[in-house]
């Protein structure tokens, strides 16, 4: 049994690979109770941490079993997420056996240019593969948080910008209304009116399944600004994990 969250697909894609009984937490109304001979977690890592809603998810529901793993999707550094994510399974009662990290394509726009990214080999088939024969095998695994983990940490605190003013997104006249802005978006941030979609980001997770997934890329970051002072390195490109449908990612998601 495994409970997923998923944008772009890579996580969706990692839940597929390891178990046929997978969840989305995106989809999960109620509070529940979860008894599995094995029970794993597939999440990406933002901003060093897991989503909200995923630590939601957590707290909110129980979970009985034998061996309860975590997979996080990372596409550049993980600042030590791994630990991190022990420290909070602690706190709110939850006994964990393997937490590990996977490095992927990066889907944070602002920060990487994306066609760099699929140019680059980051062994995700082999390093996979080490993490299910782990977890096949219940290895009790938490990967350690290194010194430049901690580092890395401390300079994303000590950034400036204000990180909720990343989902202000631009919805520009390309947009032809077509609302898979609003199928894939798992807070229902986005609606189409009057054949055009309009934003309400109060809930936003910063996920940008709403902008990889716009047909159009209508959808992009503001000019840079004060508090948000970083230009998309490539507007011209998005991306949903190959391995994955784009009808996948809004069953995933949509809150119809």
């Amino acid at each position: 049994m495994i409970f997923y969250f998923t944008a772009t697909g890579n996580c969706l894609d990692i839940a597929k690979r390891l178990d046929k009984e997978i969840y989305s937490i995106a989809q999960i109304k109620e509070r529940g109770k979860y008894k599995a001979d094995k029970i794993g977690i597939v999440a990406p890592t933002y901003a060093f941490d897991i989503p909200q809603n995923v630590k939601e998810f957590l707290k909110n529901n129980e979970f009985e079993t034998d061996y309860f793993y975590f997979v996080l999707t990372y596409g550049n550094k993980t600042g030590g997420v791994e630990e991190r994510v022990h420290r909070f399974m602690n706190e709110i009662g939850k006994k964990v056996s393997y937490i590990n990290s996977l490095l992927m394509v990066d889907n944070f726009l602002p920060g990487y240019d994306l066609a760099e990214q699929l140019k680059m080999n980051k062994k995700i088939d082999e390093n996979f593969a080490k993490i299910k024969k782990d977890i096949e095998n219940r290895v009790d695994f938490v990967k350690a948080e290194t010194e430049t983990d901690r580092k890395d940490y401390e300079i994303m605190l000590s950034y400036n910008f204000d990180f909720k003013y990343m989902n202000k997104y631009i919805v520009t006249d390309d947009c032809i209304g077509c609302g898979i802005c609003a199928k894939v978006c798992p807070k229902s941030c986005i609606e189409i009116v009057d054949k055009r979609a309009k934003q309400d980001n109060t809930n936003c997770l910063t996920c940008l399944a709403c902008v990889n997934a716009c047909p159009k890329k209508a959808l992009k970051f503001p000019i840079p600004n004060e508090r948000f002072p970083y230009p998309e390195p490539n507007p011209n490109v998005r991306f949903k994990n190959p391995n994955v449908t784009l009808q996948e990612i809004i069953k995933s998601n949509c809150q119809e």
